[in-house]
């Protein structure tokens, strides 16, 4: 059985060109990550159950959360250590957190934030990874490293074409595939100890979930 998580921003052109200059030492070692996905958004008619948390299990922290928090371990290469979290119910709409700041402490040392908001007319989707030697801008299609900046355009699938292609010959190959259950494991664990750090107001060490 090959088990695949939707993790599509791992198959997205720019995310891919950005994890590539980490990993080619272009900014030094990693010491801290920054991830931010803000926008205003009242409810969504499409998707009925986002407001109910039985289902949705926190629609910013899950159904948003998932996403950022896998990008920035992906682009690390690191897990979670330790997370503390502060979560805000600002619209009752949807009847859970709709503001949220994870910090967590990952396995190489490095800091990485988490910030999300459906509250915010500013809308930002972006991540700054700052290491010993230089820093990385991502946003869109756009990376700047230094003084450099590039432009990696965004394929007309957004990365869902690539992340199918991938699922179906980790299948016909026998192997695991990117983005996998047991990696995509780490993701969860961040927002796990996330959850219970909003819950109880606590430092939740990642290491023992």
């Amino acid at each position: 059985m090959v088990l695949m998580v939707a993790q599509v921003l791992r198959f997205r052109a720019p995310h891919l060109a950005a994890r590539k200059l980490i990993d080619n030492g272009r900014i030094g070692e990693v010491r801290n990550i920054i991830r931010r996905r803000w926008s205003f958004t009242k409810s969504i008619a499409s998707e009925p159950w986002a407001d109910n948390p039985a289902l949705a299990g926190g629609w910013v922290l899950y159904g948003f959360g998932t996403h950022e928090a896998d990008l920035m371990l992906w682009l690390t290469r690191s897990e979670a250590v330790s997370v503390f979290a502060m979560g805000r119910k600002i619209n009752p709409h949807w009847n859970d957190y709709d503001d949220i700041t994870i910090q967590a402490e990952l396995s190489n040392g490095a800091m990485a934030l988490e910030t999300h908001s459906v509250n915010s007319r500013a809308s930002a989707w972006d991540c700054v990874v700052m290491g010993t030697e230089d820093s990385l801008y991502l946003s869109g299609d756009t990376i700047t490293i230094g003084e450099e900046t590039l432009n990696v355009p965004l394929q007309e699938h957004n990365g869902m074409r690539d992340e199918l292609a991938e699922f179906g010959a980790a299948i016909a190959q026998g192997r695991e595939p990117e983005a996998s259950g047991r990696d995509v494991r780490k993701t969860m664990v961040l927002l796990e100890a996330a959850k219970i750090s909003m819950r109880e107001g606590r430092i939740v060490d990642a290491s023992k979930l």
